[in-house]
């Protein structure tokens, strides 16, 4: 009988695996465009304008992959310290950032990030995208976050919701585009991270915005782009209306964007 510490060691393994050969991969990568939400350039501006100032900030770029964001972070002005359980991730982040000449600030561990060595209180933003619904422990990854984040400080995250049945049809579409032992966030998910953290806000996207994404799998790219537009209006009037509260219509989004502050 497995333990749980061996079923958390062979998860992580899975998951450096799959991160690993990733990049390299093209059917994965076919697939990822394939599920791509339609509307995820408003997920990543709300991610940005949250995080907000970082200059001469210490920000710890949680699950980095091959740096997306710690590009943008370090770009900032901020010191970045990158972490990610894949070592080819962390590799291809070394080499971007210091072909572009940003690795002045950087700090990059392979480092399981749900138990991360830092002190507390390390960092005045913790920020990663689409991470969380990979850790083994969410409780656990949560209150690793809450501890490693400095008084005043806060963290953000853009992560899936697996709540809406017809977007959890069309992963299932896409076997190749996720690891197997990750987990959109749920329900209770979301209902942790309010107990852990009640002052944490939370902002839901891409909903009515599905609609566009069928045309798009059909290659109607005109039509696809026009419904978006449109869609967008609605969602913007349907989402996130009451601040504090979270609604049928948020929690059947495909995106939320959590920022918690550590008071």
């Amino acid at each position: 009988m497995k333990t749980v510490t061996e079923n958390r060691e062979e998860i992580l393994k899975r998951e450096a695996e799959f991160h690993d050969h990733q990049m390299f991969e093209s059917d994965r990568k076919r697939e990822g465009e394939f599920y791509a939400a339609p509307d995820y350039k408003s997920v990543e501006k709300k991610q940005i304008d949250l995080v907000g100032d970082i200059r001469n900030k210490k920000v710890l770029d949680y699950g980095s992959g091959p740096g997306q964001w710690t590009r943008r972070w370090l770009k900032k002005g901020a010191e970045v310290t990158a972490i990610d359980i894949s070592p080819e991730s962390i590799k291809t982040l070394q080499k971007r950032m210091k072909d572009e000449g940003l690795d002045e600030k950087l700090t990059t561990f392979v480092m399981d990030a749900a138990h991360t060595t830092f002190a507390d209180e390390s960092f005045d933003v913790v920020s990663g995208g689409s991470i969380l619904h990979h850790m083994v422990d969410f409780e656990g990854a949560m209150k690793e976050i809450l501890r490693i984040t400095a008084r005043g400080g806060y963290s953000v995250f853009s992560e899936p919701l697996g709540i809406n049945p017809i977007i959890n049809f069309y992963r299932k579409l896409t076997p190749k585009a996720r690891t197997v032992d990750e987990q959109p966030l749920t329900w209770e998910n979301l209902k942790t991270i309010r107990r852990l953290n009640p002052e944490c806000e939370m902002y839901f996207f891409c909903l009515f915005t599905l609609v566009s994404k069928l045309f798009s799998v059909l290659k109607l790219k005109k039509l696809s782009r026009a419904v978006l537009r449109w869609t967008m209006m609605i969602d913007d009037k349907m989402l996130n209306r009451k601040p504090g509260k979270i609604t049928f219509w948020d929690k059947n989004a495909w995106f939320v964007v959590i920022k918690m502050n550590k008071i």
